[in-house]
């Protein structure tokens, strides 16, 4: 029997590297699955609620904030993985 290993998130970035408000950010998401493939990205943009099923989203930041974006994604043997991290987008706060 066979061990079942959840997806791996290689490595997420975005551009540009230091966003200035108003701006839409392009996030790059690198994951692999070791023993199968990926199903599903799911990302949490913003503390608002912004979701995205793409695994490479565009998003619109309308103020200057550090911004808590998240990544789940979940393999076709229903396994996930998630990472989280800090965009500081600089500008206008709200």
């Amino acid at each position: 029997i066979g061990v079942n290993v959840p997806p791996i998130i290689d490595s997420i970035t975005w551009s540009p590297a230091a966003p200035f408000a108003p701006v839409t950010v392009n996030f790059t998401c690198i994951a692999h699955d070791p023993d199968g493939e990926i199903k599903n990205f799911t990302w949490n943009l913003d503390d608002e609620g912004a979701t995205s099923t793409t695994q490479n989203p565009k998003y619109f930041y309308q103020f200057g904030r550090t911004y808590h974006v998240t990544l789940t994604v979940m393999d076709n043997d229903g396994l996930i993985s998630s990472t989280s991290n800090e965009v500081i987008i600089d500008g206008l706060n709200e």
